[in-house]
């Protein structure tokens, strides 16, 4: 098991999916699968498009999925100022609901690092659902001193290349985002982090790996 009380100071950046803020759609060639959310395409500007709610973009908005969300100059403003790493920005156009060009978006890529999550560290739990109970991995940990320290971080890609498009933050972030009352981003901790069972197997290549994670399950199950 893991040290909770350690992994407590991490968090998984969530889209809240709201249907009033706005959302856009970034335009143009960015690479493939979260290429650009995870730094490893270069674009010195970007052009984003209204897709859908609101009219107008808000301080933070997000994009299509596995892709950055936009923050505005006052939002990169605090970014820098409070010293918070692990991040580019990258400059936007964004065209709202009306046409209109907003020139002071940014789009935050992300460049710090961690090693992929393990999780064989995770506790299963039973949620209970119309069909049954259905197991899912709790809690995320990777190890620490593969961490680079930076206040934005995504898992480095595996042995196979395959990288995954989460998003964490420490509480320092999470804390200087409440402090200045930035919405339209949740955060969740480590530790409360559940992830569907089935949905990790499917995403993971290593059979060795796969057959760990079966046994677990099994063992959970019985």
């Amino acid at each position: 098991m893991k040290n909770k009380d350690f992994f407590s100071n991490f968090f998984v950046v969530n889209d809240p999916a709201s249907k009033k803020n706005f959302r856009g759609e970034i335009t143009g060639k960015i690479g493939d699968f979260a290429q650009l959310l995870r730094g490893e395409f270069t674009k010195k500007q970007i052009d984003v498009k209204h897709l859908e709610g609101g009219k107008e973009p808000s301080q933070l908005f997000w994009n299509t999925v596995c892709d950055p969300f936009c923050v505005n100059e006052e939002v990169l403003r605090i970014l820098k100022e409070n010293e918070l790493t692990g991040w580019k920005a990258i400059p936007a156009t964004v065209t709202d609901k009306n046409k209109k060009k907003w020139k002071n978006y940014f789009a935050i890529t992300v460049t710090g690092r961690t090693n992929h999550i393990d999780y064989m560290d995770s506790v299963i739990v039973f949620n209970k659902m119309p069909g049954g109970l259905f197991p899912s991995f709790k809690g995320l940990y990777f190890t620490p001193d593969t961490w680079d320290g930076s206040d934005i971080f995504m898992e480095r890609a595996d042995n196979n290349g395959k990288a995954t498009a989460f998003v964490y933050v420490t509480k320092r972030l999470v804390d200087i985002f409440k402090k200045h009352k930035i919405t339209n981003v949740d955060f969740l901790n480590f530790n409360e982090f559940e992830m569907d069972c089935s949905s990790v197997i499917i995403g993971a290549d290593d059979e060795k790996y796969v057959a760990m994670l079966e046994k677990k399950i099994a063992k959970a199950s019985a």
